[in-house]
């Protein structure tokens, strides 16, 4: 990493599915402008964690075991008071998408669209040019 270069963006990924988080882990790993500090596979997991995790983004599956996504970005946010939040989800609706930002998510992106909308939402939730690998 260059001086010019920011610090990779943090991001935690928070989902239920292994393949799904296994796949986003993957997703992001891969850009060099992003790095996954860890993995939870549910809201009660991601509460646990350290709070010296602080993560730049979370990204957060809408339907988990327990807690809903949308009723975890406020424990998540007050937890990591800097931290962005951008929602995934199977149910590409526009009632998910108002929930999401209503509850103070910064983005909101459908699964199916996440290799094409996935590093842009991330880098637009950080106020970040998106660059590719």
């Amino acid at each position: 990493m260059s001086l010019l270069e920011p610090e990779p963006i943090n991001v935690l990924v928070v989902d239920d599915n292994k393949i799904v988080a296994s796949v986003l882990a993957k997703l992001i790993d891969a850009e060099r402008s992003l790095s996954v500090c860890n993995v939870a596979r549910s809201g009660a997991e991601a509460l646990r964690l350290d709070d010296a995790l602080m993560p730049d983004i979370i990204l957060l599956d809408v339907v988990l075991p327990g807690i809903s996504g949308f009723d975890l970005i406020s424990p998540l946010r007050a937890k990591w008071p800097t931290s962005k939040v951008i929602m995934l989800t199977f149910y590409h609706n526009d009632e998910y998408r108002q929930q999401a930002f209503s509850a103070g998510a910064a983005g909101f992106v459908p699964k199916t669209d996440v290799p094409e909308l996935l590093v842009q939402t991330i880098h637009a939730a950080m106020g970040r040019p998106s660059r590719s690998v």
